[in-house]
């Protein structure tokens, strides 16, 4: 079968769950049509790269996801221009440095994304950085809340560990274990602080 065909049988099954995807997304209706359209000409540049290791609504939806995510930061940069807030920063001004600190923080987050399976990076995207509640995003990806957690769980750890950091789960190391030369060397004090007192 040809891959014309191919797409318009998978854009005949699926762009009612894009469209529902995109409005909870947030995205308004009259920009509905035209990232609709979006989704779907990403999508089907994509799909012949689809190797099924995630269900194919979970792939769709990180695709509506994107679009979703880039047309609310073009809203906000085009707002920002209209209310003269878009200002040229001075490269050493304070502006400046913490813009380029957030730049640096986004493209190491965006890394480290780019190496976690699909739903793990889908799922820790929309909870720590889209601020979507565990049920939100269960409903959102059609999972358990358990299965989200786990997601989120096995996320955390990867970014962890490619951060250095160690797991907050683990209790911190303890004073050593007393050796039993130890214990002998503490008991025999006692016996001679007994006599010496009696």
């Amino acid at each position: 079968m040809t891959q014309p065909l191919d797409f318009q049988r998978f854009y005949q099954e699926h762009v009612a769950f894009a469209w529902r995807s995109l409005l909870r997304l947030g995205v308004p209706d009259a920009d509905l049509p035209d990232l609709l359209q979006e989704v779907f000409l990403v999508a089907y540049r994509r799909l012949p790269d689809f190797a099924g290791r995630s269900k194919i609504t979970t792939w769709l939806f990180g695709i509506c996801f994107n679009v979703a995510r880039n047309h609310r930061r073009h809203l906000a940069r085009r707002e920002a221009v209209g209310e003269g807030e878009d200002v040229a920063e001075t490269p050493g001004s304070h502006d400046g440095r913490r813009s380029q600190s957030r730049r640096d923080t986004l493209s190491l987050v965006s890394r480290i994304l780019g190496r976690l399976p699909e739903e793990q990076a889908l799922v820790f995207s929309l909870f720590e950085i889209e601020g979507f509640s565990g049920d939100e995003i269960a409903g959102l990806l059609s999972i358990p809340v358990g299965t989200v957690r786990s997601r989120l769980r096995l996320a955390r750890a990867s970014f962890r560990a490619e951060l250095g950091l160690s797991d907050p789960d683990t209790p911190p190391a303890g004073p050593p274990a007393q050796t039993r030369k130890d214990e002998e060397s503490t008991s025999n004090s006692s016996r001679r602080k007994e006599v010496k007192d009696v």
